[in-house]
Protein backbone atom coordinates (compact mmCIF):
# COMPACT_ATOMS: atom_id res chain seq x y z
CA UNK A 1 0.00 0.00 0.00
CA UNK A 2 1.38 3.45 -0.84
CA UNK A 3 2.36 5.83 1.95
CA UNK A 4 -0.24 8.57 2.06
CA UNK A 5 -0.10 11.43 4.54
CA UNK A 6 -2.41 14.33 5.19
CA UNK A 7 -1.10 17.85 5.71
CA UNK A 8 -3.38 20.48 7.22
CA UNK A 9 -2.15 24.10 7.14
CA UNK A 10 -3.41 26.04 10.16
CA UNK A 11 -1.63 29.27 10.90
CA UNK A 12 -2.54 31.29 13.94
CA UNK A 13 -2.12 34.82 12.63
CA UNK A 14 -5.27 35.50 10.67
CA UNK A 15 -6.13 39.20 10.50
CA UNK A 16 -9.80 38.63 9.67
CA UNK A 17 -10.60 36.13 12.43
CA UNK A 18 -7.71 35.65 14.90
CA UNK A 19 -7.15 31.98 15.80
CA UNK A 20 -10.00 30.96 13.49
CA UNK A 21 -8.67 27.40 13.35
CA UNK A 22 -9.44 27.02 17.08
CA UNK A 23 -13.00 28.36 16.92
CA UNK A 24 -15.44 25.64 17.92
CA UNK A 25 -17.86 24.21 15.42
CA UNK A 26 -20.28 21.64 16.79
CA UNK A 27 -18.25 21.40 20.00
CA UNK A 28 -14.88 20.78 18.32
CA UNK A 29 -12.10 23.19 17.29
CA UNK A 30 -12.25 23.80 13.53
CA UNK A 31 -8.86 22.19 12.85
CA UNK A 32 -9.93 19.01 14.66
CA UNK A 33 -12.72 18.32 12.15
CA UNK A 34 -10.17 17.92 9.34
CA UNK A 35 -7.87 15.87 11.59
CA UNK A 36 -10.65 13.45 12.54
CA UNK A 37 -11.76 13.10 8.91
CA UNK A 38 -8.20 12.32 7.80
CA UNK A 39 -7.69 9.84 10.65
CA UNK A 40 -10.90 8.05 9.63
CA UNK A 41 -9.64 7.55 6.07
CA UNK A 42 -8.82 3.99 5.08
CA UNK A 43 -5.86 5.28 3.06
CA UNK A 44 -4.14 7.96 5.16
CA UNK A 45 -1.37 6.69 7.43
CA UNK A 46 -0.36 9.91 9.21
CA UNK A 47 -1.89 13.34 9.75
CA UNK A 48 0.25 16.46 10.18
CA UNK A 49 -0.75 20.00 11.07
CA UNK A 50 1.60 22.77 9.97
CA UNK A 51 1.29 25.88 12.12
CA UNK A 52 3.16 28.83 13.55
CA UNK A 53 0.91 28.68 16.64
CA UNK A 54 1.86 26.57 19.66
CA UNK A 55 -1.78 26.57 20.76
CA UNK A 56 -2.97 25.20 17.39
CA UNK A 57 -0.21 22.57 17.44
CA UNK A 58 -1.14 21.46 20.98
CA UNK A 59 -4.83 21.25 20.06
CA UNK A 60 -3.94 19.33 16.89
CA UNK A 61 -1.81 16.83 18.79
CA UNK A 62 -4.62 16.39 21.33
CA UNK A 63 -6.92 15.58 18.37
CA UNK A 64 -4.54 12.91 17.06
CA UNK A 65 -2.32 14.72 14.56
CA UNK A 66 1.41 15.31 14.58
CA UNK A 67 2.61 18.89 14.66
CA UNK A 68 5.06 20.67 12.39
CA UNK A 69 6.19 24.07 13.65
CA UNK A 70 6.13 26.47 10.72
CA UNK A 71 8.71 29.27 10.63
CA UNK A 72 7.40 32.82 10.95
CA UNK A 73 8.85 33.74 7.54
CA UNK A 74 6.32 31.45 5.82
CA UNK A 75 3.42 32.16 8.17
CA UNK A 76 2.33 35.67 7.26
CA UNK A 77 -0.63 36.85 5.19
CA UNK A 78 1.47 36.88 2.03
CA UNK A 79 2.95 33.40 2.51
CA UNK A 80 1.70 30.91 -0.04
CA UNK A 81 0.14 27.56 0.81
CA UNK A 82 2.82 25.98 -1.39
CA UNK A 83 5.55 27.28 0.93
CA UNK A 84 3.86 25.67 3.93
CA UNK A 85 3.39 22.44 1.99
CA UNK A 86 7.04 22.33 0.89
CA UNK A 87 8.20 23.01 4.46
CA UNK A 88 5.97 20.24 5.82
CA UNK A 89 7.15 17.74 3.21
CA UNK A 90 10.78 18.58 3.98
CA UNK A 91 10.02 17.86 7.65
CA UNK A 92 8.19 14.58 6.93
CA UNK A 93 10.45 13.09 4.27
CA UNK A 94 9.53 10.92 1.32
CA UNK A 95 5.90 9.86 0.88
CA UNK A 96 3.97 8.55 -2.09
CA UNK A 97 0.92 10.81 -1.91
CA UNK A 98 -0.22 13.90 0.02
CA UNK A 99 -3.77 14.83 0.93
CA UNK A 100 -3.96 18.56 1.65
CA UNK A 101 -7.02 19.54 3.68
CA UNK A 102 -7.95 23.12 4.52
CA UNK A 103 -9.22 23.37 8.11
CA UNK A 104 -11.60 26.14 7.10
CA UNK A 105 -13.56 23.70 4.91
CA UNK A 106 -14.79 21.11 7.43
CA UNK A 107 -17.99 20.16 5.60
CA UNK A 108 -16.63 17.13 3.79
CA UNK A 109 -17.21 13.43 4.25
CA UNK A 110 -14.53 10.79 4.81
CA UNK A 111 -15.98 8.86 1.86
CA UNK A 112 -15.16 11.84 -0.37
CA UNK A 113 -11.55 11.82 0.81
CA UNK A 114 -11.24 8.08 0.24
CA UNK A 115 -12.88 8.18 -3.20
CA UNK A 116 -10.56 10.99 -4.24
CA UNK A 117 -7.52 9.03 -3.10
CA UNK A 118 -8.80 5.93 -4.91
CA UNK A 119 -9.15 7.91 -8.14
CA UNK A 120 -5.49 8.87 -7.87
CA UNK A 121 -4.12 5.52 -6.69
CA UNK A 122 -5.90 3.62 -9.44
CA UNK A 123 -4.16 5.81 -12.01
CA UNK A 124 -7.20 7.66 -13.21
CA UNK A 125 -5.66 11.05 -12.28
CA UNK A 126 -2.28 12.27 -11.08
CA UNK A 127 -3.88 14.87 -8.81
CA UNK A 128 -7.37 15.82 -7.68
CA UNK A 129 -8.77 19.12 -6.42
CA UNK A 130 -12.25 19.55 -5.01
CA UNK A 131 -14.32 22.72 -5.02
CA UNK A 132 -17.90 23.82 -4.65
CA UNK A 133 -19.64 26.30 -6.90
CA UNK A 134 -21.37 29.02 -4.92
CA UNK A 135 -24.44 30.84 -6.08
Amino acid sequence: MPEIVCIIPARGGSKGIPNKNLIELDGLPLVCHSIKQALASEWISDVYVSSDSDEILKTSIDCGAMGIKRPIKISGDKASPEEALKHALNSIGDVDYVVYLQPTSPLREVVDIDQTISMTILGEYDSVFSAVELG
